[in-house]
């Protein structure tokens, strides 16, 4: 999961000044409800980060899938 959280903030983008703020990506781990098992996810909650690095990169993929018109939805 660092590795993952790593590649997302190194992704080229307009977010320079402030890329290293751990509040953008976070990995978050808990139990999933009514289960033992230990679950772990990333959550980018920072709407800057989002609009000027991630939807760009989703942008520039070739999608080979139905999940292509998914995304363009």
């Amino acid at each position: 999961m660092q590795k993952i959280r790593e590649f997302i903030l190194a992704l080229p983008g307009e977010y320079k000044a402030t890329r290293n703020n751990s509040n953008a990506v976070g990995i978050y781990t808990g139990k999933a409800v009514n289960n033992s098992k230990a679950i772990s996810h990333i959550a980018i909650r920072d709407p800057v980060f989002i609009r000027n690095v991630l939807i760009p990169f989703f942008d520039s993929l070739v999608f080979r899938s139905k999940k292509g018109l998914d995304y363009n939805d």
